[in-house]
């Protein structure tokens, strides 16, 4: 047990939160060693997909309030969850026990999010005299939409997984013994695109969803793609009846 462990298997990679004991609450350490994390499965092209886990029996609680007020670490916990965000690949967040405080930051930094039936999630920050910081609160507000964001963030509910999957945290619920194999098809259908095209279209959907989105720009990657080498061997598989081999390019 000790800091988040990156495991990359194929076009897979997984990062797991590994202090159970702790409640997975995040300290100026993990926040380095997820930043250096994160830098590695950007600059391995191999890796099409991310996985965030947890050891159960709690997915995260957050950052160690014990840490504020003491040296600023090299990466602050919004700027952590803004870099998750922004990582190349899409991210799967995968729930499997309690989300609260930060650790609701770093599910709604996840492109997508599957839960279990064990999984919970409260923001209790009102309640220890906090507002939140403004990318964590723009995020839920762009995932979510303000009516829900409103009230996980002011009402400080405790939400079980029917909620969750109601309100939209949660895109899948499914039953534990299928988790594995829903997660195996999701992963197996992000290495099956374009990794170029499934880079672009990730970080445009998400700039549209933060505001910032400009349109040209998105414009030129959307030709860009037509002209790439994968698009060409997309058409070439097409006519010759097999899947496509992309390298990227």
């Amino acid at each position: 047990m000790g800091t988040p462990r990156l495991d990359i298997t194929g076009h897979r990679a997984t990062i797991t939160l590994d202090r159970p004991d702790k409640r997975n609450r995040i300290g100026n350490d993990d926040l380095e060693a997820l930043a250096v994390h994160l830098d590695r499965i950007d600059t391995d092209r191999e890796v099409r997909s991310l996985e965030l886990r947890a050891e159960p029996p709690v997915f995260c609680a957050g950052y160690d309030l014990g840490s504020i007020g003491g040296e600023a670490p090299p990466v602050s916990f919004a700027e952590l969850c803004d870099r998750l965000e922004r990582v190349r690949v899409p991210s799967i967040a995968v729930i499997e026990g309690g989300v609260y405080g930060g650790g609701v930051d770093l599910l709604l930094a996840c492109d997508l999010r599957i839960g279990t039936p064990a999984a919970t999630l409260r923001m209790p920050a009102v309640r220890l005299g906090i507002q939140y910081y403004a990318s964590g609160l723009r995020r839920a507000t762009a995932t979510l939409g303000p009516a829900t964001a409103k009230r996980l963030f002011l009402l400080a509910e405790q939400h079980d997984a029917d909620a969750l999957h109601r309100l939209g945290v949660l895109d899948e619920l499914v039953p534990s013994e299928e988790l594995g194999s829903v997660v195996d098809a999701w992963t197996d259908a992000l290495a099956a695109g374009a990794p170029g095209a499934v880079a672009s279209t990730k970080a445009a959907i998400a700039s549209f969803a933060r505001g910032d989105g400009h349109e040209p720009t998105i414009d030129e990657g959307h030709r860009a793609s037509i002209a790439s080498a994968d698009h060409a061997e997309a058409l070439t598989a097409r006519a010759e009846r097999r899947d496509p081999r992309f390298t990227g390019t």
